[in-house]
């Protein structure tokens, strides 16, 4: 079901990237997008995008912040969306840096599912960071990160 929703809804990232500095700034918080150096790849599109509608999604319900920050890269291996608030740092509330609600869940599912990972987690002081990073190539991420369904790393 989720897959048949999933390909229904995809999401593209200039329009995620759009409508997220467009909310972002009707809310009075200072957008700043920092495009990748290559143009992100059609495998990872989707899910960056999915993470950037996220991540700005949480900033304007949870972080009181003024600035927000989005950073793209992508290489030959992988590639990432970074987003980083100076809103006040939200401590997890639950068992996972996740807290209580299921956005980050989901999405790290899905970005599991695609062998990438997902850290979360405050920034000390205050802030909170969000980083997404998938891989190219299909299966497990090697190196450090998470695997399928380990969830999300905590920053």
């Amino acid at each position: 079901m989720r897959q048949a929703v999933t390909g229904y809804r995809a999401a593209s990232l200039a329009q995620e990237l759009e409508g997220a500095t467009r909310n972002l700034a009707l809310a009075g918080i200072e957008v700043t997008v920092s495009p990748a150096d290559r143009p992100v790849p059609a495998a990872a599109e989707t899910l960056l995008a999915w993470s950037v509608r996220e991540a700005a999604t949480n900033v304007l319900r949870h972080s009181r912040a003024r600035r927000c920050r989005v950073t793209l890269r992508a290489d030959e291996t992988c590639a990432e969306v970074e987003i980083v608030d100076d809103g006040r740092a939200r401590r997890s509330t639950g068992d996972s840096a996740l807290g209580t609600g299921n956005g980050l869940a989901g999405l790290a599912e899905r970005v599991g599912a695609a062998g990438g990972r997902v850290e979360a987690g405050p920034l000390p002081g205050s802030g909170y960071r969000l980083l997404v990073r998938v891989p190219l190539e299909a299966g497990p991420e090697t190196g450090t990160g998470s695997g399928a369904g380990s969830g999300v790393e905590a920053a």
